[in-house]
């Protein structure tokens, strides 16, 4: 992939820089970033990631030797809080607290599994045998809550878990099972749209469905074992994607939906959404990373775990800050057609990595439909200042004075030197015997 600089001036004939600065508000989100390693089954709750490892057994559709560990993200080491040697994991899941609730089976127990609740410090609160009986009923009972595959747990303690089937189970909080019911899907409708629960604090936990056009949430009725009147959210209104949309946990702030541009705030009590980070902000820079989980401080700090291939990893903690204080980035445009596909994601690839570490500048997209749109866009002036020259005709672009003559500043720069460019790089952008 080429680049090229463009010339952009004012009609004064002055230089017409522009400065990054964030959205006028008191304080804005800004985001630290580390290297992390891709784990097991992760969620995070405030600053600390918990996980799993251990064999995954296709066969008894668990995880044997398992273990569970919890690390602080900002500077904490791995402390292993839960340890299933010589069991099967098939479920964990985490409070608002940090307490640990398995569900887990025995190679010595063949007729039942066991329900398990530790605090947050690993002691053992309660552990429940739940007994596989003879009759049918027991048993359809039994085999839906060993297949369930996600679950939440309310403000009171109380243990909700789904599977694929569309089966809910809700249990008390001293784990004892209280209703068995619908989740609102069956096996058919699960695989052709995206369900589950969410957690939504103190206004209770949801059942979700992201549908074609809409998200549809349901709240549990935990006492009931019922599920309450629907709401929903619009995706063609707020210019979301169905398969770009993911739900997180959001607690008191409410439920967190991320597309491919944000994330937001969805306060379901009053129906109202807000935008919470915008992905691509020079503060943040996390467009293009798939999140995996969120967690949120009582300061209602943000901690992430992101990635975009298995390589790719990284933990990201988002503060707010007072704009004042955050140093001013001098922003670069860089122009791209808009049918280039797979040379636009490798273009954006690279800015995002670019933005994280520079200090100074932030690489901003403008897009153009066309190569008429684009030569349109320069008879007005506002061309961008490095052109993506795929599928351009570089000896045009260099007769009309588009492309900067890059050598001067090569010549005065003490950070880089044309020496250190890769020869077939040189060879490439020199233009009239001028490198561009």
């Amino acid at each position: 992939m080429l680049l090229g600089a463009c010339c952009r001036t004012q009609e004064n004939g002055e230089e017409n820089p522009e400065t990054y600065s964030a959205a006028e508000t008191d304080r804005i989100p800004v985001a630290c970033w580390e290297t992390a390693d891709m784990q097991m089954a992760s969620e995070i709750i405030g600053d600390t990631l918990y996980y799993v490892k251990g064999d995954w057994n296709p066969e008894k559709g668990w995880i044997d030797n398992a273990c569970i560990y919890k690390k602080e993200l900002n500077a904490g080491e791995e402390q292993k809080i839960a340890d299933f040697g010589g069991k099967g994991l098939l479920l964990f899941l985490l409070d608002e607290e940090g307490a640990v609730y398995s569900l887990y089976g025995t190679e010595k127990e063949s007729t039942g599994f066991f329900l398990q609740k530790q605090d947050n410090e690993g002691k053992l609160v309660y552990e429940r045998l739940i007994v596989k009986e003879d009759d049918s009923q027991n048993t359809q009972l039994f085999q839906g809550i060993a297949d369930a595959s996600m679950g939440e747990i309310s403000k009171e303690g109380e243990v909700c878990l789904a599977n694929a089937d569309g089966g809910l189970y809700l249990f008390d909080a001293d784990g004892k099972l209280l209703h068995s019911g619908s989740a609102g899907w069956d096996a058919q409708s699960y695989h052709s749209a995206r369900k589950g629960l969410v957690n939504a604090g103190s206004e209770g936990i949801y059942t979700y469905s992201i549908e074609e056009r809409e998200i549809l949430f349901q709240k549990m009725d935990t006492a009931g074992g019922r599920l309450q009147e629907i709401k929903k959210i619009d995706l063609g209104v707020l210019g979301m994607e169905q398969g770009a949309v993911e739900i997180y946990d959001g607690y008191e702030m409410g439920i967190l939906i991320s597309d491919s541009d944000a994330l937001w705030k969805y306060d379901i009590s009053q129906d109202s959404l807000e935008k919470a980070l915008d992905w691509g902000a020079g503060t943040v820079n996390l467009k293009g990373y798939i999140i995996d989980a969120i967690g949120i401080t009582e300061e209602e700090e943000l901690y992430l775990l992101a990635h975009t291939s298995y390589d790719d990893v990284i933990s990201a903690r988002v503060v707010y800050q007072d704009e004042e204080y955050i140093p001013q980035k001098q922003t670069v445009t860089l122009g791209l057609i808009e049918s280039y596909g797979v040379v636009t994601e490798i273009a954006e690839e690279m800015a995002g990595s670019f933005n994280k570490q520079s200090q100074e500048y932030q690489v901003e997209f403008k897009y153009y439909e066309s190569v008429v749109d684009f030569q349109l866009q320069l008879i007005k002036g506002e061309g961008p200042d490095i052109l993506c020259l795929e599928d351009m005709d570089i000896i045009v672009l260099d007769h009309k004075k588009v492309l900067e003559d890059l050598e001067p500043y090569f010549q005065t720069s003490d950070q880089v030197s044309e020496e250190e460019l890769l020869p077939c790089v040189v060879r490439a952008g020199t233009i009239s015997q001028s490198l561009v």
